[in-house]
């Protein structure tokens, strides 16, 4: 898998491609030396230097720019008319309908499949795009918790470990056990 430079790293690379330590005889530089230095594969750091025309041009701050600016050019970014938004807006703060349930009557309203998951719209609605209010979902958004005390569902409350025991030698009785399902019979021993 092909992990990016981070920008330290592309400033190591900057200088090790400016010194002459990792020249070849015939003048050029070494790139797998470097790679290898770096701890990355020669691949990635062809790619690196590939973004400018000659390996002297190569700048670090220049690239971290133009890597970013790829990054901005590949987000896919959700385009709506008024007229969805309008709708968004309506169904999701006015009659407060459930992110599964608007999803569907986008569908049955403008015919395409809306453009996220119900996922991404609860995270939407959580950071407010597009006008949308957390206090309109059920609950108001909020997590199920338990009122002032501690949540102890599924859980022993009045175990005594074998270990807990004061006077190991005069308490018989204690039995340490497994749990074996018999295959025939569904004997639980």
């Amino acid at each position: 898998m092909y992990s990016h430079l981070s920008f330290m790293d592309k400033v190591k690379l900057e200088q090790l491609l400016l010194s002459k330590i990792f020249l070849k005889k015939n003048g050029e530089q070494n790139i797998s030396v470097i790679a290898k230095f770096l701890n990355r594969h020669r691949s990635t750091i062809l790619r690196e230097i590939k973004r400018f025309k000659t390996i002297k041009e190569y700048s670090a701050y220049k690239s971290d720019e133009m890597y970013y600016e790829e990054r901005k050019k590949n987000n896919k970014r959700c385009k709506f008319t008024e007229e969805q938004i309008n709708f968004m807006k309506i169904r999701l703060n006015k009659y407060r309908d459930a992110p599964r349930e608007f999803i569907y009557r986008y569908f049955l309203k403008f015919g395409v499949k809306f453009p996220v998951c119900v996922k991404t719209l609860y995270k939407w609605i959580r950071l407010g795009f597009y006008g949308f209010l957390k206090q309109n979902l059920r609950h108001r958004g909020k997590k199920y918790k338990t009122k002032g005390k501690s949540d102890n569902r599924g859980k022993l409350t009045d175990f005594k470990s074998i270990w807990d025991i004061e006077n190991k030698v005069s308490n018989v009785g204690w039995l340490k056990m497994d749990t074996v399902v018999e295959k025939t019979i569904n004997l639980v021993v």
